[in-house]
């Protein structure tokens, strides 16, 4: 009885996954409303930096970028929807098949990783913004800053400098408006080093 019931839970957890996901998965993304243009923005998880996580998704949640008329943010994690769609490989193709099972043109999304070493306490943070009707990325930016509160004084630039409708990329500046915004514990903090931009 009890392997029956795990059986059902398993199969409707399966079902809701899907269901946040759900979508074309050939040919480009179709733009309702007459051309409309659709950008999904996808939540970062990470157990080592919560605080960078949980504030790195409100900064997504809230960018904006030139020619996009709709937004939505995504309830699963980037990873999620590759798992879906079977397509798990960080590449522009399964990056397009992502887009497409959200029903999106673009899709804006951050990666978050520690140092290497045990007491390395560095983050490497890289946002995305991602065009899956052409199947290439729009803008790549990655920083590495020195630890956690470094990165939370700095990212909302990070975000912004992708996020930019100007043409080329602009140079990093150190923490911009960050320390206005972000969490009360990160102000005064300095900036971390800047990484590298691809």
């Amino acid at each position: 009885m009890q392997s029956g019931l795990q059986a059902i839970f398993a199969t409707l957890g399966a079902l809701l996954a899907l269901g946040c996901v759900h979508g074309p998965q050939k040919g480009s993304v179709a733009r309702p409303d007459s051309g409309r243009v659709r950008l999904a923005s996808l939540p970062v998880e990470s157990d080592a930096f919560p605080q960078l996580a949980e504030w790195m998704n409100n900064l997504l949640e809230e960018a904006r970028v030139a020619g996009v008329d709709d937004y939505f943010r995504s309830q699963v994690t980037l990873e999620v929807v590759q798992l879906s769609i079977e397509c798990v490989d960080p590449t522009p193709t399964c990056y397009a098949a992502a887009g497409r099972s959200l029903s999106s043109n673009q899709l804006l999304f951050a990666q978050i990783q520690g140092g290497s070493r045990r007491r390395d306490k560095s983050v490497h943070v890289t946002v995305t913004l991602f065009d899956a009707d052409t199947r290439a990325p729009v803008q790549v930016r990655t920083r590495v800053y020195k630890d956690q509160q470094a990165a939370l004084a700095d990212v909302e630039e990070l975000v912004q400098e992708v996020t930019a409708s100007t043409g080329g990329p602009p140079e990093a500046t150190g923490a911009g408006s960050s320390q206005a915004r972000a969490p009360a514990h990160s102000a005064g903090t300095s900036a971390g080093t800047r990484g590298t931009s691809r």
